[in-house]
Formats: structure tokens, C-alpha cells, sequence
């Protein structure tokens, strides 16, 4: 009896299964097949395979060229099978032959290296590859007669035919045997329905998995994964997966971790606090959450992304796991006059900045951040900055800084003092950023002082106030002077003509084709609307 060991990870077991049906029924009288799958529960398997690796003639190593989970085991099998040859080299049954190790790749292609076998060097001689092309795997289990399906079907009588000559050799006759054509055919037969079973099994395989990219895996400190306050983003660690480059600004490589202080080091001091914010809420189910909550800014403040939870996984230490997917928000399509698309989107931002803080009723004007409490005030500061980045953001997405839309918009005009309101707006933002940054860097416990920031908040809006107001003024009037340009004049109508009488007595196909010739000429007339009463 030949002993065979086919080692296979478990991902390949119903391959294995499969090239053990085609030996047994190959060789049922003369072969005996040890699968890690068929060992009896409650073995001691270690101590099985060990044993029967050390007995084995033959180890077919089986490879799919993609890695697994439990590769590692099938390279210790393979290498255990290698430590075993030295000190036993020839076969048990036939001690005239050395003992074999096969690679058995069923593949689309042969890696370079079996790296699946743990560094084990392979001899390409001794590899037997079923190769297949993923893209016509439906053709290929038709049965068309391809180069590349030949190859494979001879891959397998090869390794059937390797087999037949050990079993059927001796002494007098070491491995050169000529099969007969009788058993050959055989064999053929037999490879045939391996190689569909094959292909079948790799049709019904996962070719590829795409995973939205790019992502953050966000694992919590044991002792604060049950915590609701910020904490337990600033002590977790952040894995990187994919390309986040280009949105938190770190260059940390794929697969890397990072730490919270790594992670916002390049972000100023208000899109840290939102990262830290939005994530927080997206984690703690005891921290209500709006849809607004779910998106973030990149840290040069100039792509919006949103932010979801895929898995959350937790573990017995008590240690929590957050996969979060980060996705770009992508703009709206336009659709109509490109001047009047212009000066929409300039009427939306003027009065969404006019509404968020120079009415009475105003989100971030000076009253409300009066009436708000001292221990909440921070986060208040944070949601305007917030609402003021992603306005500025729509500002340029929609282009309202370049000249020549600036130049649509305002005229020609009006553009004398046009660099004094470029600085004037710099200056008042750029002081109610640094006042609300510094607002922002106080610890929670820390009561800030309330009047000095309103006073920032309130010269921010005394300052821009006749601004917006200029501003608004003039993108309404540009609005509705466009409005009457286009407005709808009648259109002139060709009188109709009263239509040829067609002969009494022509035929049924000349009428029709007389009628559709004047259909095509005349023009439907509208009908003249019927005056007031």
C-alpha cells in the first residue's frame, strides 16, 4: 500500500476531499489516503499527523495561491514532512524509492514561491498545477476544449501516472514502466472528472472582495469602553486601513496604529475637537447622534467625508472594537442656466452664513452663546466652527472665490474695494477661530470664560453684519434681473395651411403615405387662451 498524506488548509478541504475521491477510485486496491479532515474527534491529532507524516510515501501539498488563516498549519505539516525525509528517506512499501513531497496548485496562476508553505523551498519540477482562467471558469466547465484546460487535465494524468509507476514498480524495474494504453485511458477518464470538480469548486470561490476604502479601526481602553465622555478616544489606539492620506494628513503606512495625539497632528485645534466630537458619538450608543454628527472634515478643511460604523466587536478583556468606513460626499449634479445655477448657490451660502448668526434667533449669534452654560459652552463654539468650515467649504466647491464668478456676480462695478472685504473677512475669522480654538484646548472640567468669547463672537458679526448684507442685496438683484432676461416671449407661429385634398379614389398605402407627409410639414398651432371674464 501506498501511503499518501494530503496536507491542505482548511479553506481547501472539499479540494482535498475531491483529490482523494479520484485516488481511491484510481487506486482503490493499493493506496491509503491520511486527510487532517478524516482524524477521529477527541485524537490527539498532533501526535496523528505526527505520526503519520513520519509513515507516509507521498505528501500531496495542496495550494490555491491565496492566503488563509490556517496556511500556517499546512507549512508545519510540510515542513515536518521535510524534517521527516532525513532521517527516513526511502518509501516503507517501496524501499528501492525515495519518499515524495508534490505540490498540488490549483491556481490561476504559480506564484514565484509557495510562500503558502511557510519558506519551504519547492522544486517547479515537482509541481503539478491545475491552472484556470478566472474569467472563463462557465466555459471552461462546458467542457471547452482550451489550451489552457488541456494543460490542466495533463497536470493531473501526470501526477495519476506518477502514482501508477510507483506503485506498479520493483527492484528489477525502478520507474520506468510504460502504462498500457487500457489503464492510461483510465486515468484520463478519471483526471477529466477531477478537473471539472476542480473548476466547479473555484466557480462557486469569492474571486475578489472590494471593501469600501479607506477605514479606521478604533480598539478602546478596557477600562473606558463603557465611558461617555471623550476619554475614550483620546487613550484608544487607531489602526490605519487604506488610503486616509489625504484625509486625516497621517503618513502612517497600511495596517499601522497610531496613537490620538499621532492621530490629529497635523489637523488645527477645531477639526481635532470635531474628529474627536464625531467619533465619540459614532461609537457610544449613549451619546445621541444626529446625521449631521456622521460627517467629518479632512484636515486641510476642504473634502467632507461621512463616517460609519460597519462592526463593532467586543472582548473579554473588555476591550471594544470599531471598524469605521470613511466615504466622500460627492457634489449634486447642476442642472439649468449656468448663470442662474451661479447665483443660487451664492444666495444659498449668503443667507445660510446670515441665518447662523445675524438674526435674533440665530444658532451662534451673541444672545445664544449668552444663554448657554459655561460646562456646555465648548460644545456650542465647536458645532459653529463646524457649520462655518462646512459653509465655506460649499463656498468653494461652488466656485463663489473665483474672479470671473465674482465678477458675474457682483459687476464690474463694485469691485474698487474688493481687497479691503477680502481682508476685513480674513481678519474677523481668523480671530473668532483663534478665540474658539482657545476655548476649545480647556479640559471639560475647566469653566471658560464666557465673556471674553462672546465679545469675539459679537464684534464677528458686528464686523461682517453690512457685508453680508451688501452681498445679499446684490445677489438678489442679479438674481431677478436674470429672471426677466429670461423670461418666455411668445413664439411665432407658421400660419397653418389648409392641407391638400387627397384623390377620392386613391389606395389605401398611397393615403397613408400622402398623410404622414403633411403630418411631418405642419406644425401643431397653440391654442389662443380664452380672455378673462
Amino acid at each position: 500500500m501506498l501511503k499518501v498524506f494530503i496536507s491542505h488548509a482548511t479553506e481547501d478541504g472539499e479540494i482535498a476531499d475531491a483529490l482523494a475521491k479520484t485516488l481511491r477510485a484510481s487506486f482503490f486496491r493499493s493506496i491509503e489516503i491520511t486527510k487532517m479532515s478524516e482524524i477521529d474527534l477527541g485524537v490527539n491529532w498532533r501526535q496523528r499527523i505526527d505520526d503519520s507524516i513520519n509513515e507516509t510515501d507521498l505528501l500531496i501539498a495542496i495550494a490555491t495561491g491565496r492566503l488563509k488563516p490556517s496556511h500556517s498549519f499546512t507549512g508545519y505539516e510540510v515542513g515536518n514532512f521535510a524534517s521527516s525525509v532525513r532521517s527516513k528517506p526511502n518509501m516503507g512499501s517501496f524501499p528501492q524509492l525515495k519518499r515524495l513531497m508534490i505540490p498540488f496548485a490549483v491556481l490561476e496562476r504559480v506564484p514565484d514561491t509557495m510562500n503558502e508553505f511557510e519558506g519551504i523551498t519547492i522544486d517547479p519540477l515537482a509541481l503539478r498545477a491545475v491552472r484556470f482562467d478566472p474569467k472563463n471558469l462557465a466555459s471552461e466547465l462546458k467542457n471547452d476544449r482550451k489550451p489552457q484546460a488541456d494543460g490542466a487535465v495533463k497536470q493531473i494524468i501526470k501526477l495519476l501516472a506518477d502514482l501508477e509507476s510507483i506503485m506498479s514498480s520493483d527492484a528489477a524495474r525502478p520507474q520506468n514502466l510504460i502504462i498500457q494504453e487500457e489503464r492510461l485511458e483510465e486515468l484520463k477518464a478519471n483526471a477529466q472528472i477531477l478537473y471539472k470538480d476542480l473548476i466547479e469548486l473555484m466557480y462557486s470561490r469569492k474571486m475578489s472582495v472590494v471593501h469600501p476604502e479607506p477605514k479606521i479601526i478604533i480598539r478602546s481602553n478596557p477600562h473606558l469602553s463603557n465611558g461617555v465622555d471623550y476619554d475614550v478616544i483620546e487613550t484608544a489606539s487607531i489602526q490605519i486601513e487604506g488610503k486616509v492620506c489625504d484625509i486625516f494628513g497621517v503618513s502612517q503606512t497600511h495596517g499601522s496604529s497610531v496613537k490620538w495625539g499621532d492621530f490629529i497632528s497635523r489637523a488645527d485645534g477645531d477639526i481635532a475637537y470635531h474628529w474627536r466630537k464625531a467619533l465619540a458619538k459614532l461609537i457610544s450608543p449613549s451619546i445621541y447622534s444626529d446625521l449631521d454628527d456622521n460627517s467629518i472634515l479632512s484636515y486641510d478643511k476642504k473634502r467632507l467625508y461621512r463616517i460609519f460604523t460597519s462592526t463593532t466587536t467586543e472582548y473579554y478583556s473588555g476591550e471594544m472594537e470599531y471598524k469605521v468606513y470613511i466615504v466622500e460626499i460627492l457634489r449634486r449634479r447642476d442642472y439649468g442656466d449656468a448663470d442662474t445655477t451661479l447665483l443660487l448657490k451664492a444666495l444659498e451660502i449668503s443667507l445660510a452664513y446670515r441665518f447662523m448668526f445675524l438674526e435674533e434667533t440665530s444658532e451662534f449669534s451673541p444672545a445664544f452663546f449668552r444663554a448657554e452654560r459655561p460646562e456646555t459652552i465648548q460644545v456650542r463654539a465647536s458645532n459653529m466652527i463646524d457649520q462655518l468650515n462646512l459653509l465655506l467649504l460649499s463656498s468653494n466647491e461652488y466656485g463663489l472665490g473665483d474672479p470671473k464668478n465674482i465678477i458675474r456676480i457682483l459687476g464690474a462695478d463694485e469691485l474698487l474695494d474688493v481687497d479691503d472685504k477680502f481682508q476685513q473677512w480674513d481678519r474677523e475669522r481668523t480671530t473668532l477661530y483663534n478665540a474658539a480654538q482657545s476655548l476649545l484646548k480647556l479640559k471639560q472640567v475647566e469653566y471658560p470664560d464666557k465673556n471674553a468669547f462672546i465679545e469675539k463672537v459679537s464684534q464677528f458679526c458686528e464686523h461682517t453684519h453690512q457685508m453680508s448684507d451688501n452681498y445679499v442685496s446684490a445677489v438678489t438683484e442679479a438674481l431677478q434681473k436674470k429672471l426677466r432676461e429670461q423670461v418666455a416671449l411668445p413664439r411665432s407661429v407658421e400660419v397653418r395651411k389648409s392641407p391638400p385634398r387627397l384623390p377620392a379614389r386613391a389606395n389605401g398605402k398611397a393615403r397613408t403615405r400622402a398623410s404622414a407627409a403633411m403630418i411631418a410639414k405642419l406644425e401643431v398651432t397653440p391654442k389662443r387662451a380664452s380672455p378673462r371674464r
